[in-house]
């Protein structure tokens, strides 16, 4: 299946809206609200953080907003693109979101962050000296390939047995778990880097 090309709309009459709110974004995040405007006309979500400064997201970023009494303002409107296009209806775009929340809460990336780590250093290895500069090539190439994998299906399945014929949560799924191995892997690279050019400085000064 070709990766969504979303466009978003809202019909909803601006409103303000009172207490605790759940937003659920399109990528599985979450986010606590309290107040908070609808602005259609410039298709934002304005409300008040903490420090009581305004604050604005963008509505094509937000799947839905839930009350604390469980009401929910579902924002994304399925648009097919071109003729040739995939569309996600709303409830498939919400197992695709609530798999990609899942992966973000479940998927480490641990693998991902030790080879960034051993590259990072071998990076400085292979980049000694006045060459250092060049030591990130290493662990950024890692990265790239980090972001190549993702789970098999059979894990996902095994992790959520109940989701196993559909489709579009195991997507979302293995998209989430993707984008988390590859900043594992770049977050591996950095310590790596940091932890070769620290070993390298210990090693030219105690020489």
């Amino acid at each position: 299946m070709k990766l969504l090309k979303l466009i978003i709309i809202v019909f909803v009459v601006s409103f303000t809206a009172k207490s605790q709110n759940t937003v659920l974004f399109l990528n599985g995040d979450k986010m606590e609200i309290k107040n908070f405007v609808v602005d259609t006309s410039n298709f934002l979500i304005k409300y008040n953080n903490k420090n009581n400064k305004e604050k604005f997201i963008d509505i094509s970023n937000v799947f839905s907003i839930t009350d604390s009494l469980g009401n929910e303002n579902v924002f994304y409107v399925p648009v097919k693109i071109s003729d040739d296009s995939d569309t996600f209806s709303v409830e498939q775009m919400r197992s695709f979101v609530k798999g990609q929340f899942d992966a973000d809460n479940e998927h480490k990336g641990k693998i991902a962050f030790g080879t960034g780590v051993v590259s990072g250093v071998g990076g400085v290895i292979l980049f000694p000296g006045a060459m250092v500069f060049w030591s990130p090539v290493l662990p950024l190439g890692n990265a790239v390939l980090a972001g190549f994998t993702q789970p098999k299906t059979s894990k996902v399945i095994k992790l959520h047995p109940e989701m196993e014929n559909n489709e579009h949560y195991i997507l979302g799924y293995k998209e989430a778990a993707r984008s988390k191995r590859t900043t594992a892997a770049i977050k591996g690279g950095a310590i790596g880097i940091l932890l070769g050019i620290l070993a390298s400085t210990i090693y030219i000064n105690v020489k």
